[in-house]
């Protein structure tokens, strides 16, 4: 398991990592980091940053359309459900 790359739609969260296997949230509600602009509430497409964390798709990158709960611009981090 690792970070997804840069434009790829995110296909789950790695919870947990021991002794080679993982723990993959695939559903329900996470809070992630975000990368460039904010995303809007609502329905969103987002795409993976490469780091970690996710970000507004860029042009000819396709998003996982996922429900943005809350965004704190300051922390830089959204609150989702996959």
């Amino acid at each position: 398991v690792g970070n997804a790359a840069a434009g790829t739609a995110p296909v789950g969260v790695a919870l947990n990592v021991r002794g080679g296997c993982a723990a993959v949230q695939i559903k329900g509600f996470a809070a992630l980091p975000y990368s460039g602009s904010a995303p809007d509430l609502g329905w969103t497409a987002l795409t993976a940053d490469g780091s970690g964390g996710v970000k507004v798709p860029g042009s000819g990158e396709k998003g996982r359309e996922c429900l943005v709960v809350q965004v704190d611009s300051k922390e830089k981090t959204v609150g989702l459900f996959l």
